[in-house]
């Protein structure tokens, strides 16, 4: 049997294969404001392309001992900004996300 969605041309197929922490980097005002980290964020993040970054959960993880995805995210998510988000994969798919719910 064959079903057939009823979207009327909404589906978008976006796989996120981007380490969370490098979308965190692409919105360093996130990392200050959020204060979770102990010492002051570089300013070669603040300047990166943060899609290019080989390990950013390394890099997030050397301004805070003890860091871990949860609680990072945690603290860090409520004061991302995506207009001024530097990585296109976040940007990307927040769009998708915009277009999915047609705002």
């Amino acid at each position: 049997m064959l079903c057939q969605a009823r979207m009327s041309g909404r589906a978008k197929v976006r796989i996120v294969c981007q380490m969370l922490e490098g979308w965190f980097i692409g919105d360093t005002d996130a990392l200050t404001k959020s204060k979770h980290f102990k010492k002051p964020i570089p300013k070669r993040l603040t300047k990166c392309n943060p899609d290019d970054q080989p390990n950013p959960k390394a890099q997030l993880k050397a301004l805070r001992n003890g860091y871990t995805e949860i609680k990072g995210a945690k603290a860090i998510a409520p004061h991302l900004t995506p207009s001024k988000n530097r990585s296109k994969s976040f940007n990307h798919t927040v769009q998708a996300l915009r277009d999915l719910l047609g705002t």
